[in-house]
């Protein structure tokens, strides 16, 4: 079993790559316009299949719900579906064990925001 990313280095990444995405939509002459869905659909593709921890998954999920938190409904159902997906084969206790007691504290925070628990 490999090493798991920890909470704060994905947001890390994802921020990061939401940057750069927006960047390089700075330089497009074409589309000089910026849309956060198609940087979080940027984001969502480009770690599509990357982890091997389901934990990981449900993460990043959690973060691309929070930053799409004014996007479109359809962007909050899919986050949600994907999360749901994940948490009906692996129990949230389970997945929480496996992290860091700063780590948990502060993702559940997060998961508290969303409202996925109390």
């Amino acid at each position: 079993m490999s090493d798991r990313v920890k909470y704060d280095e994905l947001r890390f990444w994802v921020l990061d790559l939401h940057y750069d995405h927006c960047r390089a939509n700075l330089f497009d002459l074409k589309e000089h316009h910026y849309s956060k869905l198609s940087s979080l659909n940027h984001i969502a593709t480009n770690y599509d299949d990357t982890f091997e921890h389901p934990v990981e998954e449900l993460m990043l999920n959690v973060i691309l719900a929070i930053l799409g938190e004014d996007c479109p409904d359809s962007w909050q159902k899919n986050c949600r579906e994907h999360i749901d997906r994940i948490l009906s084969k692996y129990p949230l206790e389970n997945l929480l064990e496996q992290l860091e007691s700063d780590e948990k504290d502060n993702f559940k925070l997060d998961l508290k925001a969303l409202k996925i628990i109390e």
